[in-house]
């Protein structure tokens, strides 16, 4: 009897490989797309906390030496207001006193400290208040992300008195 030696695979072993390879891909696919989704996410957060920081320090500075506020406008039934000016009380070398007036408001949720806007296009401010206790300013931000529906909310106080 004459046995030929062939070498080569057979069906089913070629069958098992493809198979295996489809799940090993399919696996690293899946890896990937995630890993890819999860980086998109902390970049879109990222850039919201940024903004965020921007905001909070254009603010800051703007608060800086305030000595008073007045003109809050409109409240609303809880006392909230999206406007208001913010004095700044000086003192030259004649001992003649100064106020420079800064003008802050919320308006179509954008926010304006004299007349300049402070937040990007692409992020609002819209749910953004004010509201005056016990000599003191609260201000509620809350920075809408417009393109991918994030929010990002933060909260700081300023001691002022009020002029009202």
């Amino acid at each position: 009897m004459n046995r030929l030696n062939q070498k080569g695979l057979t069906l089913i072993e070629l069958l098992v490989v493809v198979s295996i390879s489809a799940i090993l891909l399919s696996v690293a696919y899946s890896i990937f797309f995630t890993m890819t989704k999860s980086s998109n996410q902390n970049i879109i957060q990222s850039q919201l906390r940024d903004e965020s920081v921007i905001i909070s320090q254009q603010f800051d500075q703007a608060m800086l030496n305030i000595d008073e506020i007045t003109n809050f406008g409109p409240l609303s039934g809880n006392g909230m207001f999206t406007s208001f000016n913010a004095i700044d009380k000086t003192i030259d070398n004649s001992m003649t006193e100064h106020d420079t007036t800064y003008s802050i408001m919320i308006n179509n949720g954008d926010l304006f400290i004299n007349n300049k806007k402070i937040n990007s296009d692409n992020y609002s401010l819209q749910n953004t208040t004010f509201k005056y206790v016990n000599q003191a300013l609260q201000v509620y931000f809350e920075v809408d992300d417009l393109k991918n529906n994030q929010k990002f909310k933060f909260f700081k106080l300023y001691n002022v008195k009020s002029g009202e």
